[in-house]
Order: C-alpha cells, then structure tokens, then sequence
C-alpha cells in the first residue's frame, strides 16, 4: 500500500497520552506496517529500531512503550488489529477493480467480435446481390453472333475550352508568351475569356492596325496597365502620358500621303503643323501641335515626303 486513510480524531483520541516522541514513533511504526503490508517483526528489537530511526536511550525506551501499548505481540510479530482490517479491505477493493476491469475489457472484446461478424455478414449479402444481378443479366441478354467487331477503347479527349474560341476576327494572332500573359492577367481577376470578349477585342485591334499599332503590341500594353480589357483610346491615351503629352505617328505607315488613308483619322485633332505644312493635305493643316519632318524635297521647300520619319503629335 502506498496511501492508507488517517482519521485524524481517532488519532488524536487515541495517542493523547503520548508525548511527541512517542507520538511520532507510533505514526512511523504504522506506516511501515501499511507499506510491508504485513505485521512487524518482533524478532531483532535492534533492527526495527533503526528502521524506525530511535537511535538515542529515550527514543528506544519510547519505541518499547508504543509496541507493548498498541500492538500484540504474536509470536515473533508485532500485529495491529486495525491496520490488519485496513489492508484486508484494500485488497478486496483491489481485486473487485481488477475483476471488474476484466469483465469490461471482456465484454469490449465480445463486443468487436459481434461487429466483425455484423460486417462480415453485410459483405457477403452484398456480393450475393451482385452476383444475383449479373446472373439475371447474363440471362436476359441477347445471343451475340459470331461476328464480333473491335471495340475502340481509345479514350477521347474532351476539347477544352480554349479550343472552342475563335481568333480569327483578329488582325494577327499575338505571340504565345503575349497571349499567355493576357489570360493570366484575366484569370487573376476572375474574368473569363469568351467569344463575346474576343469580338469586342477584335473590333480595338483591328482600328489600332490602321495605325500601325499590332495585336502584341495592344496586349503587351494592357498587361502592363493591369487592364482587364482593351480600348485604342486606352492605348492612345497611355502612349501620350508616357511620351510627355506628345503621341507618336509614322505618316509612311497612315498611307494618307498615299491617298490610302483618311486624312481626317490621322489629324482628327487639332494642331499646326510646321516643316511640312505646305507639303500635308488640306484637312491636315491649321490643328493645334507640333509635326517635325527630316530631309528631303516638297515643292518649293527642302522636304521629300517619301523620307518623313514617325513625328510626334503635341495635342
């Protein structure tokens, strides 16, 4: 036993004709009977009273009193009617847990055991409908002829939704990469290619082309931007901030000098043109801006339109 119950009142009435020394032998000589679990040895008085730590004449002569006061002496032990009744009640309680705990622990067994063959059972019900199924099947089945043909088990792939859009209203297909890093861009803010989206695309692009301006270059811009979509007046607008208000026009690609392109698109807003102002249209002259021309002959000035280099518009 490692813990015994101590009533402290029966203690107390019990030992209040000893004095501290005594009192104290008497709790250290029922401990040790509750540890051993078993009488006191009577045998060897030296011993048990270096066991119980009386060393001086005092506490000897102390040890002798408590053993003759409160224990029996039985032949070669010391017995304590109390202490007998205590441990005696332990191990009652002891074995009734442990019988109980093997009860439970056989009943927890029986009871896995139960389950398993529940399982089991549901199992083989289960396959025996099954096969049952098959075989009602095989019997209805038609006979096949002798003629079999090969079945073709190649799996087909789904077409995906990439495949279904059509790119072709566009004036150019950009770049693998360009167009890659357009969808991601778009993905990333949750917003689907379509047909309908590439149709509005197509309309932007194919305008920006009559400025020369190609697909790669309009989605290059809008991812740079972070643009979801795409407009030429986006494009123009952004091109003019970053060029410092000045937009950048290449007359040898417009074609109005060619007689290929409306003037009236090219110099759709004001400004005056110098340099070159006798040699550009009619329509072209008299707008508010800037237009610089490089070299050449035109009429009667030193300007030949056939080497106009791209000039900048400041509007």
């Amino acid at each position: 036993m490692h813990s015994y119950h101590h009533n402290i009142k029966t203690f107390n009435s019990d030992t209040r004709n000893l004095t501290r020394v005594e009192r104290s032998l008497y709790r250290d000589l029922i401990e040790l009977y509750y540890d051993t679990e078993k009488p006191i040895p009577a045998d060897n008085f030296d011993r048990l009273a270096r066991k119980v730590m009386a060393n001086t004449q005092e506490e000897r002569e102390a040890l002798q009193y408590v053993l003759d006061e409160y224990f029996i002496k039985t032949g070669n032990v010391y017995t304590h009617n109390y202490c007998d009744n205590q441990i005696e009640k332990y191990y009652a309680n002891t074995t009734a847990k442990a019988l109980a705990g093997k009860a439970s622990a056989e009943a927890r067994r029986l009871k896995n055991e139960q389950r398993k063959r529940e399982r089991e059972q549901q199992n083989l019900t289960g396959v025996e409908h099954t096969l049952n199924s098959v075989e009602q099947n095989s019997t209805n089945k038609k006979p096949e002829t002798s003629k079999h043909e090969p079945l073709d088990i190649t799996p087909t792939a789904k077409p995906s939704a990439k495949s279904k859009l059509d790119y072709s209203c566009w004036p150019s297909m950009p770049s693998e990469q360009v167009l890659a890093d357009y969808l991601a861009l778009r993905k990333s803010k949750r917003a689907a290619m379509s047909q309908t989206v590439i149709n509005r695309l197509a309309k932007e692009f194919n305008l920006a082309a009559q400025y020369g301006v190609t697909v790669d270059q309009c989605l290059e811009m809008a991812v740079a931007r972070g643009w979801q979509g795409f407009q030429w007046d986006w494009y123009q607008n952004s091109t003019r901030q970053q060029s410092g208000g000045k937009s950048q026009i290449n007359l040898n690609e417009t074609g109005w000098l060619h007689g290929t392109t409306d003037q009236q698109s090219v110099f759709g807003i004001g400004g005056n043109i110098s340099g070159v102002e006798k040699c550009l249209p009619e329509p072209a002259r008299g707008f508010g801006g800037e237009a610089s021309v490089v070299g050449g002959t035109c009429g009667e000035q030193d300007h030949d339109l056939g080497a106009i280099e791209p000039w900048d518009y400041e509007g």
